[in-house]
């Protein structure tokens, strides 16, 4: 609360003068229910002495006498402002890649070898002069606004891509006006746990722009990084169709998993989480909620010690509500939770 004196937080209505105006609904609700001895374990903000906005987290314990009555209330208070803060760095610095696109007019695409299908950013659009409803994830559509005489060129680069090389090739874009962009296109495969080439997943950009556009990619990308390694904070998604989990470096420390043996599926991390956290994944899948959410599980450390995670998910689905993508951050909280454990013992 940024006080020095013990006194000056007595009552409860002191505490209630330092919630933030937005969350101080939750809060009176949660310690009304607590007085009637329901538990209770939220987040919320306050505006300390000093002016500043921190981010808490409180979970509570009801004690209860021998009538089996509500009789005190325990707690801790975590505070997660730094946490926070850092999440908050890390979705401006993914703001600003979508922003790079459009101004610079990049694009970014994706096509699934699996599905047939062909996905594209807005500035993938935007560049092609198209509308997405234009093609309709149809690759076969998106060939027909390229150059006559680039065409083949495009075709020979997506059976390189499928013998799992790297491609990197310019060609012309017909826009609807009759004039053509020039555009360097490129693309990497991506493979499944038997090897084989599943998905490409590349970028677009008007040639002319594509170096100095090459230059900010790349130091956003080193930022973002160096960002998720300060704060101890690892990325991940996963494409649950074809069962492809892709961990960011830090993501890999926390877990500590070695790049090289971990075959990035789904079962293989199911390996590494506690056996009694396993119910919380299969509850996630078995019913993925619709709005992005937090929770928290074990894992176990490649010494053998427990360790503890704090997770952000979000669910991407597909025109028929069916999940097609999860991501989201983790966070290694060990060292709060074994606190955390400490002070409940005492």
């Amino acid at each position: 609360m940024g006080l020095s004196k013990r006194g000056e937080l007595r009552h409860l209505e002191d505490f209630y003068k330092f919630i933030h105006s937005e969350d101080l609904e939750k809060v009176v609700a949660s310690v009304s229910i607590a007085l009637e001895g329901k538990e209770y374990d939220i987040e919320f903000r306050i505006i300390d002495s000093k002016g500043n906005i921190r981010f808490l987290r409180e979970k509570t314990k009801v004690i209860f006498d021998r009538n089996k009555n509500p009789n005190r209330i325990v707690g801790i208070i975590q505070d997660l402002t730094e946490f926070r803060t850092m999440e908050e760095n890390l979705k401006a610095f993914s703001e600003d890649l979508i922003n790079a696109h459009r101004l610079s007019g990049l694009g970014s695409w994706k096509y699934n070898f699996m599905e047939d299908k062909f996905y594209g950013t807005h500035g993938l659009y935007q560049i092609y002069g198209l509308e997405p409803i234009d093609i309709k994830n149809n690759f076969e559509e998106l060939i027909k606004v390229i150059h006559p005489k680039d065409r083949d060129k495009v075709t020979d680069a997506m059976k390189e891509y499928l013998k799992g090389d790297a491609v990197t090739l310019e060609y012309r874009v017909l826009q609807k006006d009759g004039s053509y962009k020039y555009v360097l296109a490129k693309g990497e495969p991506l493979y499944d746990k038997d090897g084989q080439v599943v998905e490409i997943f590349g970028i677009v950009q008007d040639l002319t722009e594509s170096k100095i556009l090459e230059d900010k990619l790349r130091k956003s990308y080193n930022i973002i990084a160096q960002a998720e390694a300060l704060a101890n904070i690892g990325s991940w998604e996963m494409d649950i169709k074809n069962n492809q989990l892709i961990f960011s470096d830090e993501a890999m420390k926390i877990f500590g998993l070695d790049p090289e043996k971990f075959n990035n599926t789904y079962e293989e991390f199911l390996e590494i989480v506690h056996p009694d956290d396993l119910y919380i994944f299969h509850d996630m899948f078995g019913y993925p909620p619709k709005d992005p959410f937090n929770l928290e599980f074990r894992f176990i450390k490649p010494d053998g010690s427990v360790g503890y995670i704090y997770q952000s998910i979000e669910f991407i689905f597909n025109e028929e509500r069916e999940p097609i993508l999860v991501y989201g951050t983790i966070q290694d909280i060990t060292e709060i939770k074994e606190l955390e454990n400490k002070l409940i013992e005492k």
